[in-house]
């Protein structure tokens, strides 16, 4: 959850080439999502990142993942993504998804950013995925499919804001009540305002259900 003001510069990467990750069990940098940060002094930086990823089923006539991607209520089949800043993976970046269709191929989309207080000098910040289970044969991000305009994947980092208010939990949370608002806990914010100025609002909430959807999806 953030708010801030007049972001300057900005360092970017947008890759138009395909990435796959298809082995289990490890952290890859996602290829062509890295960008070198150059600061003139200590500051604070936003760095986020996007991606359209794809899973790959196996082979299996008259099956789908609703009906193989579950053990015990929980998906097995994940991918996960992070941003790392000078080799340092942060948790508070972490986003991922799992397949949720009854065919063969699915696409999710892993988001996540991360506000940290750098020095100055060069840093380096980077995506990194990782695949679970073994029923998605691979997880592809391919910026050419269809028309070309269907798929990416992005990083982007900014620097220099005027004023920037931020909170990053990471203790567990979640909700069993159906029908009212409820508080977050740890996403509350206040920050002081001398003058008028414009400001951005944002959050981002990574939530799953408990169970797994049976195989009607329900």
């Amino acid at each position: 959850m953030a708010a801030l003001t007049s972001p300057e510069p900005l360092w970017s990467a947008a890759p138009l080439d395909e990435a796959a990750i298809s082995i289990a069990g490890n952290w890859e940098n996602v290829s062509g999502l890295t960008v070198h940060v150059e600061l003139s002094a200590e500051t604070t930086v936003m760095c986020s990142y996007s991606i359209q990823a794809t899973a790959s089923g196996m082979a299996d006539p008259g099956g789908s993942f609703l009906t193989h991607t579950a053990q015990n209520g929980l998906a097995v089949d994940v991918l996960g993504a992070r941003l790392t800043v000078d080799g340092v993976p942060y948790r508070a970046s972490g986003s991922h998804v799992s397949p949720l269709a009854a065919l063969e191929r699915s696409a999710r989309q892993l988001r996540g950013y991360i506000f940290l207080r750098l020095s100055a000098g060069k840093h380096n910040a980077a995506v990194q995925w990782k695949k679970w289970g073994t029923r998605v044969a691979s997880w592809r991000n391919a910026p050419g499919h269809l028309d070309g305009y269907a798929s990416g994947r992005s990083l982007s980092c900014v620097a220099h804001f005027d004023e920037a208010a931020f909170v990053q939990p990471l203790a567990p949370t979640r909700i069993t009540t159906s029908g009212s608002w409820q508080n977050i806990p740890g996403l509350q914010l206040q920050f002081p305002v001398e003058k008028d100025k414009e400001f951005v609002f944002s959050f981002l909430l990574h939530v799953r259900p408990e169970s797994a959807p049976g195989a009607d999806g329900e």
